[in-house]
């Protein structure tokens, strides 16, 4: 099944026509200046919209991916990256897929999908809904929608020296 699931993440990336957002500065090793720390992660927000597959591989032009959450700790610290950067809770991409059914949810990093935050009645994969975005709604939780719609997006990355 994991097979599966990776040739389908591998396939949307090709199909995507690999969009370049912005040239990143560095390959591994973040600058702490772009990249916000939170337990034995950096997380970098890019205000910029773009589809799911194109957020997806920016961050991995960084040597990142699209951010795994795992606590309400770590989803309200995303949440405070988000508005100290915009002003307001834009709703943003992180790197969960439901390549496969609406039940089975997975992280672009390949971390365990053990921690959900829904908004009330999600996800409900209304219209071929596989990406999942947070800070949806009034709710400001998640939901999963098309894929190929466009939000601004997060990053995270283990640094280069252990913490």
């Amino acid at each position: 099944m994991m097979l599966t699931i990776s040739v389908l993440l591998c396939a949307m990336l090709a199909l995507s026509g690999s969009a370049e957002v912005v040239s990143p500065r560095f390959k591994h090793c973040p600058s702490p200046l772009d990249w916000h720390r939170y337990g034995n992660r950096l997380f970098h927000f890019v205000n910029t919209p773009v589809t799911w597959v194109q957020a997806e591989h920016h961050c991995q032009n960084m040597g990142a991916n699209l951010a795994s959450v795992h606590s309400l700790g770590e989803e309200a610290f995303l949440q405070d990256l988000i508005k100290r950067t915009t002003g307001s809770s834009t709703v943003a991409w992180i790197g969960g897929n439901g390549a496969t059914e609406t039940s089975a949810w997975f992280w672009a990093d390949g971390s365990r999908f053990a921690f959900d935050h829904w908004n009330e009645g999600e996800p409900n994969n209304s219209g071929d809904e596989k990406c999942i975005a947070m800070n949806w709604a009034d709710e400001h939780h998640w939901n999963d929608l098309n894929c190929g719609t466009q939000h601004c997006f997060v990053c995270a990355i283990k640094p280069c020296n252990p913490i």
